[in-house]
């Protein structure tokens, strides 16, 4: 037995009752809160500095040829 279908719109007003930090953690509910949870997730990131500041810049060229999904660029 499949369950009907919920529109968008029914999951986004739910999604608006779940703290963001369980929200990172329903990643596979279904594609909305997929895209929930990356945003969620990958809001903020820390770079670490030990590095010199070459390895700094050439690994962030690198991350910038990676083709990903368009909420990474955000």
């Amino acid at each position: 037995m499949s369950l009907p279908e919920i529109p968008p719109e029914i999951w986004l007003h739910i999604a608006q009752f779940i703290p963001g930090i369980s929200l990172r953690d329903m990643i596979s509910v279904n594609s909305v809160f997929f895209d929930l949870a990356m945003n969620e997730r990958y809001s903020e990131v820390s770079i670490n500095f030990t590095f010199n500041e070459k390895k700094l810049l050439d690994r962030l060229r690198f991350v910038e040829t990676l083709k990903l999904c368009d909420w990474v660029f955000r």
